[in-house]
């Protein structure tokens, strides 16, 4: 899909997912990183518990399909051949908290007089300007501040925080997107542009339909349940024998023939209650009173604590029950629609000698627009390949440049 395009990437942890989906989906990105590594490549877990920066499964799990470089941009040698780099690119992606690049003489309107068709992707905490630009937020923070944070958890305890950085995540995807959609809108006018993101807006513009429901009805969910109309509160998570499935259960006409799929089991197994008795098609979001969605919630309660996920599962598909489990890392690893989609792909790792499994396409299509081309690189892995073969530098010149801490 993006063949032919030539991405940089200057990101640390913040931002390194949006460059991965790119190359995922074709473009030639080349990862510019300082002498040494990026300091992603020291964040853990490593393989083998091995501590080292070339062994970082954090750093892996974002960085396939990608060249890397090695450049140091605080000194003038690094930014004159980062700047020949940006002549021939048609993006460039960075996590510099603002004015960093700027003050190197690298800012947007900096590289726009290199390459007026360039586009820059600038992801920070907090934009690149207003009161908080300059507040360096680590995930935790970005998650409580986005809102993402008030919703996760159980519903009487405290804040429970995802265990990956969903901040830097979802900043990362939203930039793909936002960064695909800026080469295309170039290639059609010509004119490059600079993409502004923030990743606190970016946490807040996936928590769905919370804004929604304060806008529509100026209600504030709590977490773990949905509110209806702000009269009532009802459970989506619900704990079974092993974990949690999502379900949630409907009234109206049209939507409370959702409920009798799940019914007719209970009823096989005599743990219905009365439930069959609700007139769930003749109900009203409008006139629900909490104690009988109590009522409801602890008789589909009790039995789904009867019950696995995995059994749950299965009796949904076989039913046409509307409902998925929550899945542990270990289920992920071991889903049945994965295997069968070729989810999972063996990459090969030559300085390991050994091959490691990595995940796929996030989306399958006719066109076969993603694939998985190469492993995570070392640490300047390609500078002989990218400042040698591509701009022209001798061996000597690189050695040199090595030596004076500038590769």
């Amino acid at each position: 899909m993006l063949t032919g395009y030539r991405i940089l990437d200057l990101t640390d942890e913040k931002g390194p997912l949006c460059s991965r989906i790119l190359g995922d989906l074709g473009a030639d990105v080349v990862k510019v990183e300082p002498p040494g590594g990026n300091r992603s490549r020291r964040m853990g877990p490593f393989y083998h518990d091995e501590p080292h920066p070339n062994k970082s499964l954090y750093f892996w799990s974002y960085n396939t399909n990608k060249r890397g470089v090695t450049l140091n941009l605080a000194t003038s040698d690094g930014r004159a051949l980062f700047k020949r780099l940006v002549a021939k690119a048609d993006a460039v992606i960075e996590s510099f908290m603002p004015l960093q690049l700027k003050a190197w003489g690298l800012g947007y309107h900096d590289l726009r007089a290199i390459n007026p068709r360039l586009i820059m992707t600038s992801i920070t905490p907090y934009g690149q300007s207003g009161p908080d630009a300059q507040y360096e937020d680590p995930d935790l923070v970005l998650m409580a501040r986005g809102g993402l944070l008030y919703m996760s958890g159980e519903t009487d305890g405290p804040p429970g925080r995802t265990r990956v950085p969903q901040s830097y995540n979802q900043a990362g995807a939203q930039a793909a997107m936002m960064t695909s959609l800026a080469l295309y809108h170039r290639d059609v006018h010509g004119r490059g542009q600079h993409i502004d993101l923030s990743m606190q807006e970016a946490v807040a513009n996936a928590l769905i339909s919370v804004q929604t429901h304060w806008d529509v009805l100026r209600v504030n969910e709590r977490r773990g349940t949905s509110q209806v109309r702000g009269k009532v509160i009802g459970r989506y998570s619900w704990p079974c024998k092993d974990g949690y499935i999502n379900w949630c259960w409907w009234v109206a006409p049209g939507w409370g023939q959702k409920n009798y799929p799940l019914l007719e089991w209970m009823t096989e197994l005599g743990m219905q209650g009365d439930l069959w008795d609700q007139p769930w098609e003749e109900k009203s979001t409008a006139d629900l009173k909490q104690a009988e969605v109590d009522h409801w919630e602890d008789v589909f309660g009790a039995f789904f604590k009867t019950q696995t996920k995995a059994e749950i599962y299965r009796q949904a598909l076989k039913r046409r029950i509307m409902l998925f489990p929550t899945y542990e890392p270990s289920d992920v690893a071991n889903y049945e629609q994965l295997r069968e989609r070729n989810y999972w792909h063996e990459v090969e790792h030559p300085e390991l000698g050994e091959k490691v499994t990595y995940p796929g396409a996030f989306v399958l299509t006719m066109a076969n627009m993603w694939s998985l081309r190469r492993r995570p690189p070392l640490v300047g892995e390609h500078n002989r390949e990218v400042f040698g073969d591509e701009l022209g530098l001798t061996t000597e010149q690189l050695v040199s440049l090595k030596s004076a801490g500038v590769v």
